[in-house]
């Protein structure tokens, strides 16, 4: 869900078609924290966030495009959370800041 200030929190029930792609990232996140039995240390949203950030640079774009025929974005979640699996995984993103 998106605010008026265009911040962006997941709601888990949100309808099918009234999803956007973070809401498919979180989703996809959490399905992978649930398969591997990690628990997430801060919150949904950071961790959306930081996966985003982390693809949204020339060198991943140049990976995904090569390995998989797409250049990333909120168009392609399933491989953006495969390619974060396949390097140090969900934890890499998840940290709290003590």
């Amino acid at each position: 869900m998106v605010d008026w200030y265009g911040r962006w929190t997941y709601e888990p029930n949100t309808p099918e078609k009234k999803k956007c792609d973070c809401d498919r990232l979180a989703e996809l996140v959490l399905k992978w924290c649930s398969e591997h039995n990690y628990e997430i240390k801060t919150t949904i949203e950071n961790i959306v966030w930081m996966i985003y950030l982390h693809v949204d640079n020339p060198d991943m774009e140049e990976e995904l495009e090569r390995d998989y025929g797409v250049v990333p974005g909120w168009y392609v979640p399933p491989e953006i959370v495969f390619e974060v699996a396949e390097g140090d995984g969900i934890p890499e993103f998840d940290w709290e800041d003590k």
